[in-house]
């Protein structure tokens, strides 16, 4: 059998192997024993079988819900035209950006001396030099 014809079968006859002509049936049952689609075009028979019609009074009393549920939901609260405009503006990683500048700043900064006294002398003030001493006093490092 075709799954084509199979198809038909089905459209006449329903899900159910029962329902098959006997002359039909050895053919279908060996087709779906072989084949996935016709599984499948058997599944969504009986899945449209099983579902009753939907009544139009009940499609328009549910629309008429949803459409009663939309009209009484609140509108959104009213921004200052401020935020308006500037929210577009503003970068999602605002945060990465601010914490970009933030070290930025902190290396212009010259680097003092963590021992006391006097800063370190202008060979060892590079702009790294801060950073890394942070990194040192945590570790524990005497360079």
């Amino acid at each position: 059998m075709q799954i084509s014809a199979f198809a038909d079968l089905l459209a006449q006859h329903g899900p159910l192997p029962a329902r098959w002509p006997a002359e039909a049936r050895a053919g279908a049952l060996a087709l779906l024993a072989h084949d996935p689609a016709a599984r499948d075009l058997q599944l969504a028979a009986a899945l449209a079988a099983s579902l009753p019609p939907a009544s139009p009074e009940a499609l328009a009393r549910m629309r008429a819900n949803v459409a009663d549920r939309i009209a009484r939901m609140p509108l959104p609260a009213r921004q200052p035209w401020a935020a308006r405009w500037l929210r577009p503006l503003l970068p999602a990683g605002f945060g990465a950006a601010a914490a970009l500048l933030a070290c930025a700043i902190w290396l212009q900064f010259p680097a003092a001396n963590p021992w006391g006294g006097t800063p370190w002398n202008a060979a060892d003030q590079s702009e790294l030099l801060a950073p890394r001493l942070v990194v040192a006093l945590a570790l524990g490092d005497s360079e």
